[in-house]
């Protein structure tokens, strides 16, 4: 049998040279459970033998394995752009023919093996090259399962926009059936978290960027996240969410006087309210309308400091005109305040930034770690439920609903609440709780608790869980809350943290900000003007479809003009700045693929008319309310100068 190693490996260098020197310096010997054969028609086979002994076993066809192959490839079609996952490598044969198969649909192939051994025989049977030098081949050889979230977060986001299929080679995982069950497991895990990111950026549509806009007032009467990184170094950080378990040990958190920080979600200010504890910080981040709800009952914020995702709901910051104490929680995810960075850094001077969280308990972690605080203590953030029915929330957070007991196989019912929620029911998934014994949480509550357990390996701080209920939390100590004050320090004091940031702002000068809101307003207005072409453009396209069919050379040319439009509009780098993820879902849509049973000329024209007639004039709805927004923002800064 002919050898293709030295090829391959050469194909492989082009891409991933790591990879292919380990499979170079591997000894050639093969292990003693694994034989190559030659099958009936002088191809390549492979033979297990078990290292406890029985009959060796063959791990594909002794007589056609490529046929074998194909046949395996036509029992899982794709008719649509999608990423694939292969999860055992074998000797190639599936991947090679399911790739010729439906390789045209592939938008990225990515070969996961367990065994080095194994992947470098299939490097010797098999003519590999074209794989292997491809720009969209990604190959990973004995890699831990828990490290595949991060191997292939350059593929997430596609896995998302044109979805991903894992093809499971049996054979190989016969081999090794707990590796790539768990490797599975780590990979869908991975997509639900993206599912849930997608969704939440999808749903909210331009209803980020608006915020961003409304929310730039308090932004620009803001300290900056530079001025406060450190600010609070070596100084106790009390997280303080609304779980559950909040109104069992609140109490305690009156204890602390000055000798930490609290550090609030704002989902938990009813609840501090109501026994008399007034938090140092005070974090929101949501989006929605409803996280107003937090703030109906806080006429007046007082000294504490409201630090804010410039994301969140635009009206909270609002409700407090007269307020002084203003954090915004500037993160290197949003392209409208990077650009304001750069084009004012000699208003602004340096900005810094906080690191953004899949939550608001978790953003006001991120702050604690960007504080400087040590330790972080977590109080009240639960992210589970209790088994026998309960709260969702501590009482008095706005959103507090009931749980019936939750069955055993996670059915629970979750209560409604006038005005902000509708009963709802569903399975629940079951977590490592706080005191050993498994809870129940949501899918979305079990994505939270790994990415909170990550922040927790990476920020050097030491972390106290005094939640007492709940989820448990890997990386942190588990302590209750009241032996955890007793302990403190007498001669730890925040007052000279809370005076530095007390003192009045040097006031800012807003020329510079209306300037670029008025740059941006006019590139809009230019984009919105080629909008229109386009619309123009292929409103001539029904009536060219009801007269004689066009030509594939006709139709290509009302194609690429409208292509040549939409480049157009999109051109100028302050169209995304200043629109960021407001048109996220445009570019969505737009990447979804129709696939019209009638392929000719004709029904393409047809398709692409039906779907750009909504983009478009979504997208000129857009632009008009961003530009009237834009006008709207610019005069309001102009005026607080006067």
């Amino acid at each position: 049998m002919p050898s293709f190693l030295d090829s391959n490996l050469e194909a492989l260098r082009t891409r991933n040279p790591e990879l292919a020197d380990r499979m170079a310096g591997l000894n050639p010997q093969l292990p003693p459970h694994l034989e190559l054969v030659p099958t009936k028609n002088q191809l390549a086979a492979l033979r297990y033998r078990p290292p406890e002994g029985g009959n060796p076993r063959a791990l594909c066809s002794l007589y056609d394995p490529l046929r074998e192959a194909q046949r395996w490839a036509e029992t899982d079609p794709v008719s649509a752009a999608i990423n694939l996952l292969f999860l055992g490598v074998g000797l190639g044969y599936h991947i090679l023919a399911y790739l010729e198969r439906f390789g045209a649909h592939a938008r990225s192939i990515t070969l996961v093996e367990y065994d080095p051994h194994l992947f470098r025989l299939a490097l010797t049977a098999m003519d590999l090259r074209r794989l292997l030098a491809s720009d969209t081949c990604y190959c990973f050889v004995a890699e831990k399962p828990e490290d595949f979230p991060d191997l292939l977060r350059p593929l997430r986001t596609g896995f998302m926009v044109h979805n991903f299929k894992v093809l499971h080679h049996k054979p190989s995982q016969q081999l090794n059936p707990s590796y790539y069950l768990e490797v599975a497991r780590q990979i869908v895990e991975a997509a639900t978290y993206d599912g849930v990111n997608t969704k939440t950026v999808l749903d909210h549509r331009q209803r980020n960027q608006n915020n961003v806009l409304k929310n730039l007032r308090a932004f620009w009467r803001g300290r900056m996240p530079s001025e406060y990184r450190d600010a609070a170094k070596g100084l106790p950080g009390f997280v303080v969410a609304a779980g559950p378990s909040l109104d069992s040990n609140i109490d305690e958190l009156k204890r602390i006087g000055n000798r930490g920080l609290i550090i609030a979600v704002d989902t938990s200010q009813n609840t501090l309210a109501r026994h008399g504890i007034e938090p140092h910080l005070v974090c929101a981040a949501d989006p929605t309308e409803l996280n107003f709800s937090h703030f109906e009952k806080v006429a007046d914020l007082k000294n504490a400091i409201l630090a804010f995702h410039p994301e969140c709901y635009f009206g909270i910051a609002r409700k407090y005109p007269k307020h002084r104490f203003f954090f915004p929680l500037v993160d290197e995810q949003g392209n409208f305040l990077k650009y304001l960075r750069d084009a004012l850094r000699d208003v602004l001077g340096e900005v810094g930034s906080v690191k953004r969280g899949m939550n608001v308990g978790q953003i006001a972690f991120n702050v604690a770690v960007h504080l400087g605080c040590d330790p972080i203590v977590l109080v009240g953030m639960d992210f589970a439920f209790a088994a026998k029915g309960g709260m969702t929330h501590a009482r008095d957070a706005a959103v507090s609903r009931t749980t019936s007991a939750v069955r055993e196989d996670g059915f629970t019912v979750v209560g409604a609440k006038e005005g902000k929620a509708t009963a709802e029911a569903g399975n629940l998934v079951f977590v490592p709780g706080y005191y050993g014994d498994p809870v129940p949480t949501t899918v979305s509550f079990k994505q939270y608790i790994k990415d909170l357990e990550q922040n927790i390996r990476e920020c050097g701080r030491q972390v106290i869980d005094a939640t007492e209920g709940g989820s448990r939390k890997d990386g942190a100590i588990n302590r209750p809350l009241r032996e955890l004050v007793d302990t403190l320090d007498p001669a730890l004091d925040i007052t000279p943290f809370w005076q530095r940031f007390h003192a009045p702002l040097p006031p800012r000068d807003p020329a510079p900000l209306v300037r670029e809101l008025r740059k941006g307003q006019e590139v809009l207005l230019n984009s919105r003007r080629i909008c229109e072409k386009a619309l123009a453009h292929i409103a001539g396209w029904p009536e060219l479809c009801r007269a004689v069919p066009p030509g594939a050379q006709l139709v290509q040319s009302e194609w690429d003009r409208l292509e040549d439009l939409w480049q157009e509009m999109l051109r100028d780098p302050l169209f995304n700045v200043f629109l960021d993820t407001s048109v996220t879902y445009l570019y969505y849509r737009r990447q979804q693929a129709d696939q019209p049973a009638d392929t000719s000329p004709k029904a393409f024209l047809e398709c692409m008319y039906a779907k750009y007639q909504y983009i478009l004039t979504e997208m000129y709805s857009v632009l008009t309310y961003f530009i009237d927004l834009l006008d709207e923002v610019a005069r309001e800064m102009s005026g607080d100068a006067t």
